[in-house]
């Protein structure tokens, strides 16, 4: 759907539809059924938005590099199977000026799909949100600067920053007002389900049958939107083999990337067996205490504890009341 002129930003096509998808209830079909609760005031949109000088803004849910790592180069390939990609030279920095970035950033960075670019910021990127702070009033889109005494760095504060260097722009109205306080965010249903997953569903349901070409056929809608070419095309051109574990991981992918920070992926990797490979390590990102760029742009460790446990964490406990009522026949998951 075509975004309402309400929103002055994002301006380019492809990175407006997919900012604005669920968030322009006026004209997107995308949800079919929606949480309809507002949004508290440390809901997402708070703690998304850029700090500045007003409390408004929580700056402090940094997508983490492997999150970073999964969306597409511009080519919609993985980034480490992607002829055209610099993967070994990734994590190298260079200057550049176009389109999504006007300074010093990460070669990661750059050349990657739209959807990376309609919902993370990262350093020397930009950020669409409405701002009224005097000099800069209703700019609509600001530029983000992370390293450690830049206009959005941690400075001296214990709190409102990002841990990874990246912060989330994904359900984050461009209309939220980050300086104001007491502003209450803009309001949308949240998406509990909406139109892409069932794409995404049927999609790994064929991929798993080891049939490739409606596994690609389900995934071409919502890749379409996303301004790429279909999974199929996208190996052809770059002389890869699509055949049945390709297309797995690519509907894996495909669905950790188009419903990020929606709810899903706690569930998915522990469907899908990989918790120990994900959610027992520690989250990477950039050194957001790095005052220069070759300090910041230096992959460092979150420090948060991250335990998975297996088999145990695979399953939920079962509660005391139900195994109290029939002792005899209810068995308690392994591991509680």
């Amino acid at each position: 759907p075509v975004a309402t002129s309400r929103f002055a930003q994002p301006t380019d096509p492809v990175h407006r539809v997919l900012r604005l998808n669920f968030m322009d209830y006026n004209t997107s079909k995308e949800v079919l059924w929606a949480d309809t609760r507002k949004e508290g005031h440390y809901g997402l949109q708070y703690k998304s938005t850029p700090y500045r000088v007003g409390p408004s803004s929580g700056n402090g849910v940094g997508v983490t590099l492997t999150m970073v790592e999964m969306f597409y180069s511009k080519n919609g390939l993985p980034i480490d199977l992607d002829p055209e990609y610099d993967y070994t030279g990734r994590y190298r920095y260079g200057e550049y000026h176009n389109d999504v970035c006007d300074g010093v950033t990460m070669n990661l960075n750059i050349n990657r799909e739209p959807r990376f670019y309609a919902w993370v910021a990262f350093q020397n990127g930009y950020y669409e949100v409405l701002r009224r702070d005097g000099a800069d009033d209703n700019a609509n889109i600001v530029q983000t600067r992370f390293r450690k005494n830049d206009v959005f760095g941690i400075k001296e504060r214990t709190t409102n920053y990002t841990p990874t260097g990246y912060l989330n722009k994904k359900g984050c109205s461009p209309l939220y007002n980050n300086i104001q306080e007491d502003v209450a965010a803009p309001h949308y249903p949240w998406p509990v389900i909406r139109m892409a997953e069932l794409y995404l569903n049927l999609a790994e349901a064929y991929a798993n049958l080891g049939r490739i070409d409606e596994a690609a056929a389900a995934l071409k809608p919502v890749r379409e939107r996303a301004g790429l070419d279909p999974v199929d095309e996208a190996f052809e051109k770059a002389g890869l083999t699509l055949g049945r574990d390709e297309m797995i991981r690519m509907a894996r992918q495909e669905r950790t990337i188009e419903l990020y920070l929606e709810g899903h992926r706690f569930w998915d990797v522990r469907r899908w067996k990989e918790g120990d490979k994900y959610f027992n390590v520690r989250p990477k990102g950039m050194n957001y205490n790095g005052e220069s760029d070759a300090d910041f742009f230096r992959v460092t460790e979150v420090i948060v504890q991250r335990k998975f446990m297996t088999p145990m964490h695979y399953l939920m406990p079962i509660p005391k009341d139900d195994i109290n009522k029939n002792e005899r026949k209810f068995v308690q998951n392994p591991g509680y």
